[in-house]
């Protein structure tokens, strides 16, 4: 479409906009990164200030624009819509004719929002939208006369929701009753278990796991019978939730919940998840009294190694999972 065929959307640009871009600006080494950077950051909060007109989703603090390292050295404006993928969100100015995509906001994207700021940066326009359509040749260009229109947009993210719908479906979810007091500790001469294959999960095949509804709806030992006989450290599961991205690709929930209805979880409890470099990728510990610690939400690739190690004093129980 041509940009001018149809009436832009104007979107005023808070004052908190402004304030969050003099902040990530400060932190730049020089003034036309500063300025950069500050773009950035307004054209990032003005898609997402008109997507939640839409009542679509937005996660500010999953892109690598909310993330200063990300921000110091890449050109990135992404913006996250969680379950759907990342957005980037290009700024123009008034006059320009096209918008040149920097290396590295090429890949994973669903595609790219346009926004025209005006030189008061008070408001932007909305433009249109270019879809990432072809991931192996990526544009380095973006004509505004080539831009799909704002109802073009509307409907292609919907698609790409009723996608993640149906993949949610078909979600794996096992679980996998842990005994502590032994758990591969090496003092008790008990051998690792082997490594665990994502893909054959979803293909149904899950050995020495069982599914959440077996473990949960088991009849559970009354609280009295089980802190007199069998400790915390015998109530514990670790449960993993597998949801399909692409054929290539899954996310992964990892959780350690109470298999107890009253019994809580110890606080020295820690969850720990391990990247194939052998490097701590994530680690969470019982804050508080409760029945569930969850290390966030994060995907793997295939081809892809992670090892989960759940620790309690001097005991730990780890397992291994490979995506091929």
């Amino acid at each position: 479409m041509n940009s001018t065929e149809i009436p832009m959307v104007s979107i005023p640009l808070a004052r908190k906009a402004h304030q969050l871009a003099q902040q990530f600006a400060a932190e730049q080494t020089s003034v036309d990164k500063s300025k950069q950077v500050y773009l950035n950051t307004l054209s990032v909060c003005a898609v997402s200030r008109y997507l939640k007109r839409l009542q679509v989703e937005t996660d500010l603090s999953q892109g690598d624009s909310w993330n200063a390292g990300m921000r110091l050295l890449f050109d990135v404006a992404d913006l996250v819509l969680p379950g759907i993928g990342k957005l980037e969100c290009r700024w123009v100015m008034p006059g320009e004719t096209a918008c040149v995509l920097p290396p590295g906001v090429t890949e994973n994207r669903i595609g790219y929002l346009l926004v025209q700021l005006q030189e008061s940066l008070e408001q932007a326009q909305l433009l249109g939208f270019y879809p990432a359509v072809d991931g192996s040749n990526p544009p380095e260009l973006i004509k505004l006369q080539e831009l799909k229109s704002r109802e073009f947009f509307i409907d292609y993210i919907t698609e790409l929701e009723a996608v993640r719908m149906t993949r949610r479906q078909q979600s794996v979810i096992r679980a996998k009753r842990l005994n502590l007091t032994n758990a591969n500790n090496p003092a008790s001469g008990q051998l690792k278990a082997q490594e665990n294959n994502l893909r054959r999960w979803l293909q149904g095949v899950a050995q020495g796991w069982q599914t959440f509804e077996e473990l949960f709806s088991a009849p559970v030992l009354s609280t009295a019978y089980a802190l007199r006989k069998h400790t915390t450290k015998d109530t514990i599961a670790i449960v993993v939730a597998l949801t399909p991205i692409t054929e290539q690709k899954v996310s992964v929930r990892i959780q350690v919940r109470s298999c107890g209805e009253k019994l809580l979880l110890p606080k020295e409890l820690q969850l720990m998840i391990i990247d194939q470099s052998g490097e701590i990728f994530e680690q969470k510990s019982m804050e508080q009294d409760g029945k569930l610690l969850e290390a966030g939400l994060f995907s793997a690739q295939y081809g892809e190694r992670f090892t989960v190690k759940v620790i309690l004093g001097e005991n730990n129980f780890t397992e291994d999972f490979v995506l091929i």
